[in-house]
């Protein structure tokens, strides 16, 4: 299978993953509380928010794995992979029993924060149970990234599919049949260790020479997967520290009301961009194929052609909230609801992580080439200046949610138009020249779908219920990609072409001069 055709699989099947969890998520929310209540629910939500505190205890090693596995795979380099993974498994071993020790220390000062003194034992044993499943996986983590290496998101996807379906069957038959929280939570950790034993497999499948052996552990691999994941996790915690402080905030200086209004925009924002990256992420083991082979003139321009992938998939996120996200919001929540309030913060938001998400390569970029430093260095500074004017927004300006979401944007537009393409030229020799006018078509045919889309469709259309929401979505999708797909190159339309299925491509004429 050719290279194209496996991030097109990869890219489908992760697609419909969180098309999957998205979709569970909106089932089984309503359906546990009416199983188990508000007062149970609430003790989930806080047995999850343990959990998903242990993560961090990956210290980004996860990036650092795939990274070195990507190289050396590309390259045939079989001891040196199977150094890496065994050398891996040692690490995540000894973080293993960190996970567990931690939880074992949550465990045991949990009381303090549950109410109803005869949840005490349950909530501990939940909290046990979710910390358990952690450890447990953590080894397994050594093995992921070979699936990232041979670039076959697709199998981890479809696993996880799978997972996922027959874990929510199992919740839902043990809740209808009066079973409560610790039989959900027995359901997660079989879950849980079904994955585990399925990344197991699938490293054991498609990298043949794998090797568990005392002779493969070396320092030397050691000490460079802790350098490389010290900084990644830098940048995980920096992201972490940036995406959850805004809301802290809000609650602090102005309450939790408003807080509702500024979540409601930042949902919108997440979903809109959570298949996107699930759908595109998938380019660092591209370019570190590429470093690994000497081939410059290859990785620039695979990055070029990642940024414009990613533009056009981008903005056509942001011109469809920009466009429709006030009537969405307003049929959502309802009239009463403070929409309009929320459509200027969402607006702020998607242009804000459209030029995020354009760049996102270039930071992968950086990661291919262990450059990870570069880029904690930026999401710190970012952080360093996003944060203080947050806080002058709300605390000192009185400029209330809109302020803060301003504040926290600013910085981004920035660093990541300007900063960070000055960064790759220099790493890479990719002239920001090159960089931009590759990228202008594009920009110049969405702002030609815009003013077409508001002044031949919206203009004539009263969005007042759903039926005409999904009409004038359809509609301003149509004008969006009939422009911006003349911006393809003969290369792009190529590349497409080769990663279609060959039962479609057999059907699609070849364009003359495209690959």
């Amino acid at each position: 299978m050719s290279l194209a055709k496996k991030l097109f699989h990869g890219s489908v099947a992760q697609t419909l993953m969180t098309l999957v969890n998205i979709g569970v998520g909106f089932f089984m929310l309503p359906f546990m509380i009416g199983q188990l209540g508000e007062s149970l629910y609430g003790v989930w939500i806080l047995v999850g928010g343990f959990t998903a505190s242990l993560y961090l205890f990956d210290f980004g090693f996860a990036t650092a794995v795939t990274r070195f596995m990507a190289r050396f795979i590309s390259k045939g380099d079989d001891a040196s992979a199977n150094r890496v993974i065994n050398s891996a498994l040692v690490i995540y071993t000894g973080l293993s029993l960190l996970v567990l020790t931690v939880t074992l220390g949550i465990v045991w000062i949990s009381p303090i924060w549950v109410e109803d003194p005869s949840n005490v034992e349950m909530v501990q044993l939940l909290i046990f149970l979710a910390g358990l499943s952690l450890a447990i996986a953590f080894p397994f983590k050594a093995f992921a990234g070979i699936a990232t290496a041979y670039v076959r998101y697709d199998l981890m996807a479809w696993t996880r599919i799978a997972i996922k379906i027959i874990a929510t069957a199992c919740t839902i038959a043990a809740l209808l049949s009066g079973y409560k929280l610790v039989a959900v939570a027995l359901v997660q950790f079989g879950g849980s260790l079904l994955s585990d034993l399925a990344t197991l497999f699938i490293a054991r499948y498609l990298f043949k020479p794998l090797k568990l052996k005392y002779s493969f552990i070396d320092k030397s691999t050691i000490r460079s997967l802790a350098g490389y994941s010290g900084w990644a996790f830098l940048i995980d915690f920096t992201n972490l520290l940036k995406g959850k402080a805004d809301i802290f905030m809000i609650a602090a200086f102005i309450g939790t009301g408003p807080l509702t209004v500024y979540y409601v925009a930042a949902r919108l924002a997440e979903y809109s961009f959570q298949f996107l990256s699930k759908a595109t992420g998938m380019s660092t083991p591209v370019f570190a194929a590429y470093e690994a082979r000497g081939d410059h003139e290859g990785l620039r321009s695979k990055a070029i052609l990642f940024v414009r992938i990613n533009l056009l998939l981008g903005a056509y996120a942001a011109y469809t909230l920009l466009l429709l996200g006030e009537p969405l919001i307003r049929i959502w929540m309802g009239g009463e609801f403070q929409f309009q309030q929320a459509y200027y913060i969402l607006s702020i938001m998607m242009i804000g992580r459209i030029v995020g998400f354009t760049f996102l390569p270039l930071n992968n970029v950086l990661l291919a080439i262990s450059k990870p430093r570069i880029m904690a260095y930026l999401t710190m500074i970012e952080a360093a200046i996003s944060l203080p004017l947050v806080y002058l927004s709300l605390a000192v300006l009185e400029l209330g949610i809109i302020g803060a979401a301003a504040a926290l944007a600013l910085p981004g537009l920035f660093t990541r138009t300007i900063v960070l393409p000055l960064i790759i030229q220099k790493q890479i020799e990719l002239s920001i020249l090159r960089l931009y006018s590759n990228i202008l078509k594009p920009l110049l045919l969405l702002f030609l779908a815009t003013v077409l889309a508001q002044n031949v469709v919206l203009n004539f259309i009263i969005i007042d219920s759903l039926l005409t929401l999904i009409a004038s979505g359809i509609a301003i999708s149509i004008i969006y990609w009939a422009l911006l797909l003349l911006s393809l190159s003969r290369e792009e339309w190529g590349y497409i072409r080769k990663m279609l299925p060959d039962t479609i491509t057999r059907r699609i004429p070849k364009m003359r001069g495209s690959p």
